[in-house]
């Protein structure tokens, strides 16, 4: 291989301003040393060797000229700088001469592969595309005013994003209407599984199911749970409403002042109709308790004698009164509590209804005996006994007081 070397000696900083013969190889240096490429890049070398191939590795500070083109040894490789001949690529990825690059040259040396550029997109389920800009399709992208909830970590809370029938994302949450059209005060709508069930806790409007402090089976209730209704002006001032889901018998009490009163039963099932509970004895008497104030004797002639008349006003008038121990109240199996005492015999005959009604021990009832005498529903006569009948034990001493037959 014949090269052409010439010396030539210039002030030009630029390679590119000397006359140049076709077929002449130029280095250009200048005096501290440095060489320069085609290109004007500028590179330090301490001399230059005229190579007829390319040796196994070089001296990183020498200038090769090999087929025309210069070569430089990096430490690892021969790179090639630009050349007399200003030709194509002639050295690259451990080929020589005239070298074509390839798509591998480029993704190797890249280390991936890039992109093709495409400018048609699609959108997959559940996205919009406006542009070159995707977001989720929703149905509204209006902001809103609510916040969400922070992610939780409750069992079974967790639903799935899915897609409607137009293609927005959307969330199937499964859920019950707990909206209740109450006004005022709030309401629990109470079942086995919602609301408290201690009778004594329930101080809030609403229908309960209690299992605790309801009424006893000593007062009549078959088991010791039941519906409750409860309606509170305040939870001192408490009203409630019990009923046995398996006899249906009703049962009540307060709350007063902060202070819960016995339970007890109006009735045992109930009159006018209905039958009476078993525990009443079949020829009991309901009387009315309102005591007359004051008879008027008459005397009649004729047909009634007015010596019977006088003997029948005699036994009207005839009043006893018997006291009423709380000590002295016997729990019954199927009725409440009851109170036996002997009567006078000329307040009792037979087919007769003596009149009777409960008031307190003291000279005037008290409004705590008054509601004690409540609890009194009954009183059976015979010829020398009465019997009382109560919802529940009166809590203080009561008397009877009984007028005629």
């Amino acid at each position: 291989m014949d090269y052409n070397l010439s010396l030539i000696t210039t002030t030009s900083d630029k390679l590119s301003t000397l006359t140049i013969t076709d077929g002449q190889l130029i280095t250009l240096s200048d005096k501290a040393g440095f060489f320069y490429d085609m290109n004007n890049a500028r590179f330090s070398v301490s001399g230059v060797q005229l190579v007829a191939s390319l040796p196994a590795s070089g001296q990183e500070d020498v200038l090769y000229i090999y087929n025309s083109e210069l070569y430089i040894w990096d430490g690892t490789e021969f790179v090639q700088k630009s050349g007399a001949g200003g030709g194509g690529v002639t050295s690259f990825n451990t080929r020589t001469g005239d070298v074509t690059l390839s798509s591998t040259d480029v993704t190797a040396a890249l280390g991936y592969t890039p992109p093709q550029q495409d400018t048609t997109y699609s959108t997959g389920v559940g996205l919009a595309s406006s542009g070159t800009t995707f977001k989720a399709k929703l149905k509204s992208e209006t902001l809103s005013s609510l916040t969400a909830a922070d992610k939780g970590a409750t069992a079974s809370r967790e639903y799935a994003v899915g897609v409607d029938a137009n293609g927005n994302l959307s969330v199937n949450v499964p859920w019950s209407d707990t909206t209740y059209n109450f006004s005022g005060s709030a309401f629990v709508s109470g079942t086995n599984g919602v609301g408290d069930h201690d009778a004594n806790s329930i101080v809030t409007n609403g229908t309960y199911y209690y299992t605790s402090n309801g009424p006893t089976t000593a007062i009549g209730a078959s088991t010791a749970d039941g519906g409750l209704y409860t309606q509170a002006y305040s939870s001192s001032w408490v009203g409630q409403i019990a009923q046995d889901y398996r006899n249906g018998d009703l049962f009540v009490r307060s709350k007063n002042n902060g202070t819960w009163q016995s339970w007890h039963r109006p009735i045992a099932s109930s009159v006018n109709g209905y039958t009476v509970a078993k525990s009443v004895p079949s020829n009991a008497v309901f009387t009315d308790t309102t005591v007359a104030s004051s008879i008027t004797r008459t005397t009649y002639t004729g047909n009634l004698p007015g010596a019977n008349v006088d003997a029948a006003l005699t036994n009207i008038n005839s009043v006893n009164t018997f006291s009423v121990a709380t000590s002295a109240w016997s729990a019954t199996t199927d009725y409440g509590y009851a109170f036996k005492a002997t009567i006078s015999t000329t307040i009792y005959r037979a087919n007769s209804a003596p009149i009777w009604t409960m008031i307190g021990a003291s000279t005037v009832t008290t409004k705590t005996e008054q509601a004690q005498c409540s609890l009194v529903q009954q009183a059976y006569f015979t010829a020398s006994n009465v019997t009382l009948y109560a919802t529940a034990k009166p809590s203080v001493a009561l008397r009877l007081y009984v007028k005629g037959y």
